[in-house]
């Protein structure tokens, strides 16, 4: 009697886990958003990110790409980051996209394009250094050298821990953009971002 119930028993629970693990393969592959948020919400970064990766591949929206590249890490996941991020940079309708998020969104100090184009560059800088991400930020500037540019967003993140040759670098960088910026608006950034830079390089003698 006893071996029976026990069999019985396991014959359930086996049931019960056969079960569950075919809605969960309906789920992942009808609904991968509702699994990454469940994975998100429990603080699970790597199968999290990958539904929201996997949502993105279904849909090929915008709107989902933009959640991806809001979750994913661009320090510790930064291959990942530059390929994603990148994708939505490239888009054309890239500036209209970041133009209805601000508007959809209040109380901001910066804009979406910044938030996104700041993200990508320390991504760059995450996965293939200081020079490449010097040549992104250029190309970003191009919309605008405003108070949240690539520049500032690079020599302020206490994440990437610069080194001095690398302020070095960045100083030059801007130290030629104070020059060659087109408004005299974006000149003056630039020399504020480069006072900042070469306050940072004082503190390091």
């Amino acid at each position: 009697m006893k071996k029976l119930v026990l069999k019985t028993v396991a014959i359930t629970l086996a049931a019960v886990l056969c079960l569950s693990l075919i809605v969960y393969g309906i789920i992942a592959l009808s609904s991968p958003i509702t699994l990454a948020k469940a994975y998100d919400g429990l603080g699970w970064y790597k199968p999290a990110v990958r539904y929201y990766e996997n949502q993105y591949e279904k849909t090929q929206s915008n709107d989902d790409l933009f959640v991806l590249c809001t979750k994913v890490n661009e320090y510790t996941d930064s291959q990942r980051a530059v390929k994603y991020l990148g994708e939505l940079i490239e888009k054309e309708d890239y500036l209209d996209y970041c133009e209805k998020v601000d508007k959809e969104q209040k109380d901001q100090e910066f804009t979406t394009e910044n938030f996104i184009d700041g993200k990508y560059v320390v991504a760059v800088f995450s996965l293939r250094g200081m020079s490449k991400a010097i040549t992104q930020a250029k190309k970003m500037i191009e919309n605008g050298y405003d108070d949240y540019n690539p520049f500032f967003l690079l020599y302020t993140d206490a994440n990437l821990n610069l080194t001095k040759e690398q302020l070095t670098a960045l100083k030059s960088e801007i130290s030629t953009l104070t020059i060659t910026l087109p408004s005299s608006a974006e000149r003056l950034r630039a020399v504020n971002d480069l006072a900042n830079v070469k306050k940072l390089l004082e503190s390091m003698e």
